[in-house]
């Protein structure tokens, strides 16, 4: 998770962008250069760099190369991850957790806030937006059993649909998802199904509560 987590970082940390506080850049400062990106970093103190032959010092490459695919593959890796993590213990990737007494809130920070999942021992849970996204700042809520889940999905076109909510690895059995406090939807869950549900979403923010039986 570590590892995997760092690889999809990775593709922003040679972002050239800043506010005009900062001069608009760490790598290479000055509006002129806002918005550049480079495709390699020489971490050597002096090195040849392969793409383009050069030889520099250490730093990001003058080439962005093919970093283009790197934001594509980001964009799509882009989740909330929760993981019992052996150094850091229950620990949030792209989020900020805390725990209050049987209940875990997650605030999802991964830039994207359309994916979240959890990864503890044989828990392989993943749910998922095709459109709108978890509320900036509000947490998902969940307790060890996933027996309830708790999260506020944000309108993003501000207009009335229907959104669908993709629910993978839940524990067998029954539930009932509520809107507001007002019954939505109920199905049946059972080992390795992927369950589609679809979702009135109002003008306003949505919340959503998902109780197993």
């Amino acid at each position: 998770m570590r590892l995997g987590y760092q690889s999809y970082l990775s593709s922003w940390a040679l972002l050239n962008s800043g506010t005009p506080e900062s001069n608009y850049g760490y790598w290479f400062p000055g509006k002129e250069n806002d918005g550049g990106a480079s495709g390699g970093f020489e971490p050597r103190p002096w090195g040849r760099a392969w793409l383009g032959n050069k030889e520099m010092g250490h730093g990001p490459w003058w080439y962005s190369g093919e970093i283009d695919l790197g934001f594509s593959g980001a964009l799509r890796t882009a989740a909330t991850v929760v993981s019992d993590d052996p150094i850091f213990g229950l620990y949030a990737y792209g989020g900020e957790l805390t725990r209050k007494g049987s209940t875990i809130e997650v605030i999802p920070r991964d830039g994207l806030r359309d994916r979240f999942a959890i990864v503890r021992g044989d828990m392989r849970f993943e749910m998922q937006l095709d459109r709108d996204g978890f509320a900036k700042e509000r947490p998902i809520s969940f307790n060890d059993s996933l027996r309830r889940i708790s999260f506020v999905i944000e309108n993003r076109s501000h207009d009335r649909h229907q959104s669908t909510l993709t629910l993978r690895g839940l524990p067998p059995g029954s539930y009932h998802l509520t809107c507001a406090g007002k019954p939505n939807v109920r199905f049946t869950s059972t080992t390795g199904q992927e369950t589609h549900l679809k979702l009135d979403i109002s003008i306003a923010n949505s919340v959503e509560t998902l109780v197993r039986d």
